[in-house]
């Protein structure tokens, strides 16, 4: 029967029927798509770890990020403002539009002003719905439906409406009202067009917990276990020496030896030292390193989450020990990264031994 990598426990099949992909949906999709079905991740534990990364979506500095530049490209996103919170500052007095949540253009990575409705509620943090997105929906539809049920069911206390020529404000409050939803305006107050964006400043502020924590190793090891199984070598991602990064991820149980996980903002690739400049793209990678495995994980070019995996179970020489891939949620492609300066013939994608 399958074994799950997380529980180690074996069950029926039938047990293993949903998707668990390597990186996270919410940092965007991928060709390849990479994911386990049918033996590596039992149900269980991919329901149970979906929450560690609904939190990582809704309240870390890359899950925002994601929002912002749309790579989540839903009609609503939620923001719950405990473990992270932002701040629009401007030469002017930014009024009203403190309260927007704003879209960043990723090539210029210059702040856009589009039309969005943002929901504070009494539960705290805050929820944006599209409208550019929600105006696709079919009225009546099942997802219009949802989407009206969502809203009505907001402990709501307060909603700021941000129009454009595209979508003006008596057209939104219009297309609240047909959701139920009544609006009741305290203000109102104008942007120059000219000036969208160029002159606003926008600053972070934070923490990070075991849970956010947490999410960058699951990529790490689900990363490892696709290699492993990709070269034969599924069998030693079950392994005792991994038995303290997967009881991390699974139930935020700390090794004796302390957090598994570092945060650094170092760059991990040449191009991006040569050039002083992060790439905006996820990157994993694992190799060898004074006897353990150890892993990089960087999410949208911020930080760099360097992740201690385990100990080195295997007796083969670990000198192309490793492998690593670049994820680009903007062109939606996978990418080889490797350690040689010329391509190396018959190199397989994914795998134990590819450096």
């Amino acid at each position: 029967m399958p074994r799950c990598i997380y529980c180690l426990q074996e069950k029926p099949i039938e047990g293993f029927s949903k998707r668990e992909h390597v990186i996270s949906q919410f940092l965007g999709t991928f060709e390849p798509d990479l994911y386990f079905q049918g033996d590596t991740v039992c149900d269980q534990c991919n329901n149970e770890l979906s929450g560690i990364e609904t939190v990582f979506a809704e309240d870390s500095w890359e899950g925002v990020q994601t929002a912002m530049l749309k790579i989540r490209c839903k009609k609503t996103v939620r923001l719950r403002g405990e473990r992270i919170k932002f701040n629009l500052s401007s030469d002017g007095n930014l009024g009203v539009f403190n309260n927007l949540f704003p879209q960043i253009n990723p090539r210029t990575r210059q702040i856009e002003f589009r039309p969005h409705v943002v929901i504070r509620t009494n539960q705290g943090g805050y929820h944006v719905l599209f409208i550019d997105t929600f105006s696709q929906l079919t009225p009546g539809g099942s997802k219009y439906q949802a989407t009206q049920r969502w809203l009505l069911g907001l402990d709501r206390t307060k909603i700021h409406i941000f129009a454009d020529n595209d979508y003006p404000l008596e057209v939104i409050i219009r297309m609240l009202a047909d959701l139920g939803v009544t609006y009741r305006e305290e203000a109102r107050e104008s942007y120059e067009e000219d000036n969208r964006g160029e002159n606003i400043t926008m600053s972070f502020e934070g923490e990070m917990d075991d849970i956010i924590r947490r999410v960058p190793c699951k990529i790490a090891f689900n990363y490892f276990a696709l290699c492993a199984n990709a070269s034969g070598f599924d069998e030693i991602i079950y392994r005792k020496e991994f038995d303290a990064i997967r009881n991390f991820i699974k139930d935020g149980t700390r090794p004796n030896e302390g957090l598994p996980i570092r945060l650094t903002s170092d760059p991990t690739l040449y191009n991006e030292l040569r050039s002083e400049q992060r790439i905006q793209a996820h990157q994993v990678s694992f190799l060898h390193q004074n006897g353990r495995i150890k892993a990089k994980v960087t999410l949208l070019g911020y930080f760099n989450y360097e992740i201690d995996l385990g100990k080195y179970p295997l007796l083969i020489d670990p000198r192309t020990f490793g492998c690593g891939s670049l994820f680009d949620p903007f062109n939606q492609i996978v990418l080889d990264l490797q350690s040689s300066p010329v391509p190396i013939l018959g190199r397989q994608r994914f795998a134990l031994f590819n450096r």
